[in-house]
């Protein structure tokens, strides 16, 4: 509630506010849910799909629970918030 107060007081109000609970996205998916995958990609990808930082583009992505990510995934959400914060 606090994040959505802020976010809906703040400069990006008129851009979506997209939560994700991390502790409820599988594993497995975790990666294409946060960057998205194109069509063919993997068994059961039947089109492409915008990850979660394209869909709050412009607006504010909060991550709920970040400390549920697994281990392998949390450096390359680093690497990506460095390279997106940095441009």
């Amino acid at each position: 509630l606090v994040a959505k107060l802020i976010h809906s007081k703040g400069p990006r109000a008129d851009r979506p506010f997209i939560p994700v609970n991390c502790g409820a996205i599988p594993s497995e998916l975790m990666e294409s849910e946060f960057f998205g995958h194109l069509k063919g990609s993997f068994t059961g990808a039947v089109k492409d799909k915008n990850g979660l930082f394209q869909v709050a583009e412009g607006g504010t992505l909060f991550l709920d629970e970040i400390g549920d990510l697994p281990l392998d995934l949390q450096p390359k959400l680093l690497t990506f918030l460095q390279v997106w914060v940095l441009n």
